[in-house]
């Protein structure tokens, strides 16, 4: 979003919009929070005023997403681990079965 915003509405090309140095700055002192930073324009600054009062949201929507994300894994796995629990209890059950009393049934083969 902030590239979206950076480029998005700015009166001059996104790339050439830079702001320069105004002056002696001390060493070690900032001279200001906006130098060496992209220039944004009216749309950019509006972007980012909208996203700032909408941060609250944003966060509640990228949790809601987290979430059904991560129970849609969840769902999965258990399903997939469910079938796994039926095919371990039909091998054991298939392994269980005594063959010699079938075969010494009416039908079966001696």
């Amino acid at each position: 979003m902030g590239r979206a915003a950076q480029f998005a509405g700015t009166a001059v090309p996104g790339s050439a919009a830079e702001v320069g140095s105004q002056g002696p700055v001390a060493p070690g002192v900032s001279a200001s929070p906006y130098l060496g930073r992209k220039v944004t324009g009216p749309v950019g600054a509006a972007l980012g005023e909208y996203l700032e009062k909408r941060q609250k949201d944003m966060t509640s929507v990228a949790e809601r997403i987290e979430a059904c994300v991560l129970g849609a894994a969840k769902a999965t796995n258990e399903y997939l681990e469910g079938d796994l629990d039926q095919a371990k209890q039909a091998q054991d059950a298939a392994r269980a079965v005594n063959l010699q009393v079938l075969r010494e049934q009416p039908g079966g083969a001696k």
